[in-house]
């Protein structure tokens, strides 16, 4: 009897083990995807409640600024109250009187509380002895009058002046429309005002005043006296810089530089382009005739300025609203504190959200930001500025006239000389054909296109003269020979073993088929590219005679050597 060893035992042990471990396995991946499955729930958890504590501590962030903002409100109006209560109530008191549409109905109310204790509770504000001035003229009270007029000027002459001034235009007005005659007072306000204004640094209510004066609103200065400080703002800017009307003329030349196409925009001279070296010449100057007279060009900007008619009851309001202004408008000091009011108010609105007020604020603060600019730059940005009325606009230009025209002479006739009076037309190519590239290159000269059948009479011939010689050069004698030949051998051994005759034949006459074929393709290369090319000189001859065109026209036109009409 043999031995030997049973393995069943063993490998029965073996495939418990493995199904153990794959048992084993498989727990291990089920306990790793809970695991991983915990740990995801876990991380969206405590991301929740991140988000939640983050929530809660902005929450809790706009309720205090919020609670701040309600506290900090009853301090600044309070502070408002206590420190410009009487400014506020000076404020009111003037605007009453200033809204009568006719003195005699002002109550005796309103002037009896106008009286010199509220210039005494008012010791720095400006408006507070021109109001009790105001007060005592309309209840012809002279002494105090003069009293308070005097105090008024001492704390704001340039403010003063410029009340009174917009004041008594409005009684000046009254006078007229009751059938009275004006008095000049206004204009001695409105010159003592304009004395003290600085020309460099104009604010943007200047070009309001001016146009306002210079149409009339204020009445008629017979002495001119407002106008000599207008003029004598520019030649104090002239004389402190030596190169101010150089200065000028360079701004608005660049303006007039601005308006000029493209040459990518100039359609009708892309043809000139492609075979006249003058383009560039032709262009730069025809362009500057477009930026002038084309349809969006700046003759017609300045036109439409000069001839619109002034709208004098709308200037009447607006220099009204400048008034309303005036009286209206806070000191820096409580300024400040009325910022602040409108930044916790804005806290207030948005529920605490400090940073969104903030924003506002400073939007709203950019948008009154009027910076300080010498009075050429306040007049020549208002002529281009959108906003300004078209009036002021106009009366901007009568006051820039001079540096305008001077620039646009200097425009039209910077490319003038030139302009070519005789342009090349140079047609400079390479033609692609399966025998290689064949350059050819043809000229021609022309002063407006009178000599167009002439031009395109002698680019057909030199064309044609090449076309004839590049077909010719393809010679059909050697195929035409060896023809001949196959067939004499052909005759001569038909029965051979190897057919030479009919072979050569077979390749002479393919041959002669490419021959042809060549051939045909070269006429049709060459009549396409000189339909092409004539297609192009009489582009660019009509290009010529339109920019010629143009050119006599603005030469021939009325106002050639002036922008602005009037």
């Amino acid at each position: 009897m043999a031995d030997y060893v049973n393995f069943g035992p063993i490998i029965a042990s073996v495939n418990a083990v493995n199904s153990n471990v794959m048992q084993l396995n498989r727990l291990m991946r089920h306990l790793e995807s809970e695991l991983q499955f915990t740990k995801e729930t876990l991380n969206r958890e405590i991301n929740n409640v991140k988000t939640q504590i983050a929530m809660f501590r902005h929450e809790q962030k706009m309720a205090g600024s919020l609670q701040r903002a309600l506290t900090e409100i009853v301090r600044v109006r309070q502070e408002l109250e206590s420190k410009f209560g009487t400014q506020k109530q000076v404020r009111e008191y003037m605007l009453g009187i200033l809204q009568a549409s006719d003195l005699g109905l002002i109550t005796k109310t309103t002037i009896s509380k106008c009286t010199e204790e509220l210039m005494i509770s008012a010791p720095k504000y400006w408006l507070a002895p021109c109001l009790i001035a105001l007060a005592a003229w309309i209840s012809n009270n002279k002494p105090l009058a003069n009293r308070a007029l005097k105090e008024a000027l001492k704390r704001d002459e340039e403010k003063t002046c410029l009340l009174f001034a917009l004041i008594t235009r409005r009684v000046n007005a009254g006078r007229v429309s009751s059938g009275k005659e004006p008095t000049n007072i206004s204009f001695i306000w409105l010159s003592r005002y304009f004395s003290l204004l600085n020309p460099f640094k104009m604010r943007t209510s200047i070009i309001s005043y001016i146009d306002a004066y210079a149409n009339g609103i204020f009445g008629i200065d017979k002495d001119n006296i407002c106008r000599e400080h207008i003029d004598n703002w520019l030649r104090r800017l002239e004389k402190n810089d030596p190169d101010f009307a150089k200065e000028q003329k360079k701004y608005w030349l660049r303006v007039f530089n601005s308006k000029c196409p493209d040459y990518a925009m100039v359609d009708e001279y892309r043809a000139l382009q492609k075979i006249s070296p003058e383009y560039p010449r032709i262009v730069d100057y025809v362009s500057k005739l477009y930026a002038i007279d084309g349809q969006n060009g700046v003759r017609n900007y300045f036109v439409d300025i000069m001839d619109e008619r002034v709208d004098k009851e709308k200037l009447i309001n607006d220099i009204d609203k400048q008034l309303m202004n005036l009286v209206t408008n806070y000191e820096e000091d409580e300024a400040e504190l009325r910022e602040e009011e409108q930044y916790l108010n804005l806290v207030k609105e948005y529920n605490g959200d400090e940073d969104k007020a903030r924003n506002s604020v400073y939007f709203l603060k950019s948008l009154r930001k009027d910076e300080p600019v010498n009075f050429a730059k306040r007049l020549s940005d208002s002529i281009l500025d959108k906003s300004v009325s078209l009036s002021a606009k106009k009366t901007a230009i009568s006051l820039m006239r001079p540096y305008i025209e001077e620039a646009y002479i200097d425009f039209v006739n910077q490319d003038k000389d030139a302009y070519p009076e005789k342009i090349n037309l140079v047609i400079d190519q390479k033609l692609c054909l399966d025998s290689g590239v064949e350059p050819y290159k043809w000229e021609g000269e022309t002063i407006n296109g009178e000599n167009r059948e002439e031009l395109i009479s002698s680019y057909k011939k030199q064309l044609e003269e090449l076309r004839d010689k590049t077909v010719n050069a393809i010679s059909d004698e050697k195929a035409l020979k060896n023809r001949k030949t196959g067939i004499i051998l052909t005759c001569t051994i038909l029965f051979a073993i190897i057919p030479v005759g009919p072979i050569m034949w077979y390749k002479a006459h393919k041959e002669l088929k490419q021959n042809a074929f060549r051939r045909q393709a070269i006429m049709k290369a060459y009549n396409d590219i000189i339909a092409s090319d004539i297609a192009d000189i009489n582009n660019a001859l009509d290009a010529r005679i339109n920019a010629n065109q143009t050119v006599d026209d603005f030469n021939k036109g009325a106002h050639k050597d002036s922008l602005i009409n009037r």
